[in-house]
């Protein structure tokens, strides 16, 4: 591709397309490349990086979390009984002398 004279002091980036109103192209310092891009590439960029598994959010497994310690704790605190019905464990600490 030929050099643009007025574009020749920018630094190597994506740079509207001179040719084209909906696209982005890169200069590399010298010359527009033919490398072109959709002009809402940054944000497709960043919507890219957000992109997390299900597993790595915090608004996901935090409650999750929450709620497995909740339910871990009550499990424990409760011991079933010869009646079939639960409660609460007591606890009993003798000391030895």
């Amino acid at each position: 591709m030929a050099q643009d004279g007025s574009t020749s002091h920018r630094i190597p980036d994506w740079y509207p397309d001179p040719r084209s109103e909906a696209a982005l192209r890169y200069w590399d310092g010298e010359e527009w490349t033919s490398h072109i891009a959709p002009l809402d590439l940054e944000r497709q960029l960043a919507d890219a990086k957000d992109h997390r598994p299900w597993y790595r959010k915090k608004r996901i497994l935090v409650p999750v979390g929450v709620a497995a310690v909740i339910a871990l704790f009550a499990a424990l605190g409760q011991v079933p009984s010869d009646d079939g019905a639960a409660h609460s464990a007591d606890v009993v600490v003798s000391v030895v002398r």
